[in-house]
């Protein structure tokens, strides 16, 4: 029996969604960028995101709120998870937060936010 549920908690802990190693790709934005840099990651890495709930969820936190929210992304073939973490610093402008599984994730995403602000002049 304590073989069954050894087998069990370890099958449960290495499933996707559940991340076990965060590696962090943050920015400051202002709000009316969030669904296009949003737009920008989930095409060029097809992510699978879900663009509206992820803005809709960042529209809704009131200024010095921090929430998040946990769901899986496909990357490269594989399923892993993501922690979307979101901090309104001021009344338009949240901090993102991505906390993903690889390093490699995260790279992509972090080169995605420096190349999305230097598309916008910052």
């Amino acid at each position: 029996m304590k073989k069954i549920i050894a087998l069990l908690a370890a099958f449960f802990a290495g499933s996707a969604g559940a991340i076990t190693t965060h590696h962090e790709a943050s920015m400051n934005f202002d709000k009316e960028n969030v669904r296009p840099f949003l737009e920008r990651v989930n095409s060029n890495l097809s992510l699978g995101l879900d663009v509206d709930k992820l803005v809709e969820f960042t529209e809704s936190l009131e200024v010095g709120e921090e929430k998040r929210l946990e769901f899986s992304v496909q990357y490269n073939g594989q399923t892993l998870g993501m922690i979307y973490q979101v901090y309104m610093d001021d009344i338009d402008a949240p901090d993102l937060y991505l906390f993903v599984e690889t390093e490699e994730l995260e790279s992509a995403i972090q080169s995605e936010m420096v190349a999305f602000a230097e598309s916008l002049g910052l």
